[in-house]
């Protein structure tokens, strides 16, 4: 069976048009089969405030809320009124419907075309969105709450009470931040494997967040992640071990129940609970300094 195409651009800050630097701060995706656009930018400027001292910030977020009821505008009327502006190509129809090119201080990149490997445009969407700006999710953690790097501690501290050797370098049945190539072009990097007849790829995801759309925005990310790499995983025999935190604030529960449902429908993952990282540490620790685990990774 074919499958469809969609094309995705960067939308970039011009800090100095004599300088030449750009910064990624939102992507635009367009679905050749659905005909629908969707764009997404991270709630916050945090990279842009510690790159130049003097953003305008005001006017960048102006700019953002106006694209995005443009994109509103046109899926809404899309066949009544953009169909044809799309026939001289992707590029062209942002130009002239979307935002002038050298008209402000943002531009979009060069579009670039991918395929509609699942059905779940979201999926899709969101992890586009995780390759270029996971970076500006991770400020949205509040001090004192469990962020990634926090529920990694606690794992790698559990594994170390259990047993010592378990984190020991020389030990060949661990690894540490294990990356897997599923093309010449992609890789992805987790931050322990470890054997027990499948390769168990470790990755921390923190829901302990501020707002829903972040937790809506994550889990669509990973969760289109996961499914992308799902026949690569089984070809490979990995499995996805994911340590998961809750909100704080209970008010965001019903977003992170969703998102726990989302994260358990790719084959090949397992979810963690932060409740229930120590029983999982003792399964790690049992298998890794087991005399029958494999010495060689998948």
């Amino acid at each position: 069976m074919k499958k469809e195409k969609y094309t995705y651009c960067l939308l970039k800050y011009n800090h100095s048009q004599f300088l030449g630097e750009l910064v990624n701060i939102a992507i635009l995706v367009y679905f050749n089969d659905t005909k629908k656009l969707y764009f997404e930018c991270p709630d916050r400027l945090i990279r842009l405030k510690f790159t130049y001292l003097d953003i305008p910030e005001k006017t960048i977020k102006s700019y953002l809320r106006s694209i995005k009821e443009k994109v509103l505008a046109i899926n809404k009327d899309f066949y009544t009124s953009y169909q044809f502006s799309l026939e001289n190509g992707i590029d062209k129809f942002i130009e002239s419907e979307i935002l002038l090119k050298d008209s402000t201080c943002l531009e979009f990149g060069e579009s670039k075309v991918g395929l509609k490997y699942i059905e779940d445009e979201r999926a899709i969407v969101g992890s586009l969105y995780n390759q270029f700006f996971s970076y500006f999710d991770n400020n949205n953690i509040e001090p004192d709450k469990i962020d990634e790097g926090v529920l990694l501690n606690k794992y790698k501290t559990l594994l170390k009470k259990f047993d010592k050797s378990v984190l020991d370098k020389s030990n060949k049945n661990i690894y540490f931040d294990y990356k897997i190539n599923p093309t010449d072009k992609t890789e992805f990097k987790f931050d322990i494997a470890w054997q027990n007849g499948s390769l168990n790829l470790v990755k921390p995801i923190s829901f302990d967040v501020k707002k829903p759309t972040s937790i809506q925005n994550k889990s669509y990310r990973f969760y289109g992640e996961f499914i992308d790499l799902e026949a690569f995983a089984s070809s490979k025999n990995y499995k996805f071990d994911l340590l998961i935190s809750k909100p704080s604030s209970k008010d965001l529960f019903k977003y992170y129940d969703n998102a726990i449902k989302l994260l358990s429908k790719p084959k090949n993952v397992e979810i963690i609970l932060d409740e229930n990282i120590e029983e999982y540490s003792k399964k790690t620790a049992k298998s890794v300094l087991d005399n029958n685990a494999l010495d060689e990774p998948f």
